[in-house]
């Protein structure tokens, strides 16, 4: 469990993984970084987190987002090279040309 939800109670990693829309695998990615504790702190007891240190968490963990989305383009617009390959292949298929 790592975060809280609405009431103050901590959720499981699956109902974080559903409201956020992140896969679990993202999700764990983050906490075991070590780059969710700065939030928990700070939905705990935000005047006990120093604000230096609140601010490093936040820019690691803002950093490794943006790194995460980079990669998750790099790996659409290959699918999506994959997709039109797949309809390329199809219609050959389906003409004369394609036909044994």
């Amino acid at each position: 469990m790592i975060q809280l939800d609405d009431n103050g109670t901590r959720m499981r990693i699956g109902d974080v993984a559903e409201r956020t829309g992140l896969s679990i695998r993202t999700i764990r990615y983050y906490e075991e970084a070590e780059l969710l504790q700065a939030l928990d702190a700070l939905a705990e007891q935000p005047a006990a987190v120093p604000g230096h240190a609140l601010e490093g968490q936040l820019e690691r963990l803002a950093t490794a987002v943006d790194e995460r989305c980079g990669r998750l383009r790099e790996q659409a617009a290959a699918a999506g090279g994959l997709a039109l390959l797949l309809r390329e292949r199809a219609t050959f298929l389906t003409t004369e040309g394609g036909q044994s």
